[in-house]
């Protein structure tokens, strides 16, 4: 019986051992892979960033304008020919 638990952990270990050095390589495969496609993909990532930026520029800008024409058409519907000042409650 003895015996036959001490062949048993041989094989255990052996098995780990493989395992260990199988999981090693492929983790060292899996590194070297996404490296690459980080190399492979980095001119792609920066012109999408400088996209973005400007889209994000842009959207700023839009807002700003959307804002200034809103006050300026509120400030126009508060306004009557007469140049008195109309109730702002009919406008909102």
């Amino acid at each position: 019986m003895v015996e036959m638990l001490v062949l048993f952990s041989q094989q255990w270990c052996s098995s780990l051992y493989i395992c260990n050095g199988l999981l090693q390589t492929l983790s060292e495969d899996t590194h070297s892979q996404l490296k690459k496609n980080v190399y492979e993909n980095y001119g792609q990532f920066m012109t999408t960033a400088k996209e973005i930026e400007f889209l994000e520029s842009e959207m700023y800008q839009l807002s700003h304008m959307i804002t200034e024409q809103r006050n300026t058409l509120q400030k126009m519907a508060e306004t009557s020919i007469l140049g008195d000042k109309v109730r702002r409650e009919h406008f909102y």
